[in-house]
């Protein structure tokens, strides 16, 4: 989540040169600030089709490696799909 929008342009060609059409970009389980700023990062490219945002939408009960206090409520996701607030689980 630390690439700027250049760096992820240059992984894009890369990896079209090798053969890809496209590929997801993923986020890691952080709070919504953070994963909102990698959001707005991206760059409008051909090969970049989404991103998968890992958590922050995980089960309490098996939160693995992911930290609970990251988690929000998925049904808190607003309709323009990538922006939502933080509330209590």
């Amino acid at each position: 989540m630390t690439a700027d929008p250049a760096e992820l342009e240059t992984l894009s060609r890369g990896l079209a040169h090798s053969g890809y059409e496209g590929f997801l970009l993923t986020t890691v389980t952080a709070d919504a600030a953070s994963v909102q700023k990698a959001i707005d990062q991206v760059p409008v490219t051909p090969e970049i089709w989404g991103v998968h945002i890992e958590g922050p939408f995980i089960s309490l009960k098996h939160p693995a490696l992911s930290p609970p206090a990251s988690f929000v409520n998925p049904m808190i996701l607003k309709p323009d799909g990538m922006r939502y607030s933080r509330t209590p689980m």
